[in-house]
């Protein structure tokens, strides 16, 4: 849970956005959605050339299809771009999770290629990963996109 998260993981949370309910009646601590962003220097020396990634990004079911998805990753890109000056925004997503896929193209996330030979093809080939979930053994194709940020305006 995010309290979990927040009592191991202090030192992050700053790089981190939770929506909370307001409704009336509703428990003003039950978290809606939540997003992580974390980041890897590429180039000490050179700020914009470090990679900025949503480390996880989630909401409850029951809230689903209202825009907190939408509206976090919006918070992700210009953070990254306002904080850390950076050129892009990348994520992973399980490719199963074609919602996940569709929502992150919609916001202008495209899938990273590697130029490769594939059998007889010449063509290029979506970056998979195998990752195995934790505790289980089951292993899924994990989709790198990534989002150009250099067209956004820096907001301040």
């Amino acid at each position: 849970t995010y309290q979990r998260y927040q009592r191991e993981c202090p030192y992050k949370i700053q790089n981190c956005r939770v929506i909370k309910s307001r409704k009336p009646g509703d428990d003003p601590e039950q978290i809606l959605a939540a997003c992580q962003l974390n980041w890897k220097a590429r180039k000490p020396q050179d700020k914009s050339d470090n990679i900025v990634f949503i480390e996880w990004l989630g909401c409850l079911p029951e809230h689903m299809n209202q825009g907190w998805g939408s509206l976090l990753i919006q918070w992700a890109a210009e953070f990254a771009q306002r904080e850390w000056r950076v050129r892009s925004l990348t994520l992973y997503v399980v490719q199963a999770n074609q919602d996940a896929v569709r929502l992150y193209r919609r916001k202008g996330f495209v899938e990273q290629y590697d130029k490769k030979r594939s059998g007889a093809w010449n063509k290029w080939t979506t970056r998979l990963t195998s990752v195995m979930c934790m505790g289980m053994d089951r292993h899924w194709n994990v989709l790198t996109m990534e989002k150009d940020l250099t067209t956004m305006a820096i907001v301040i």
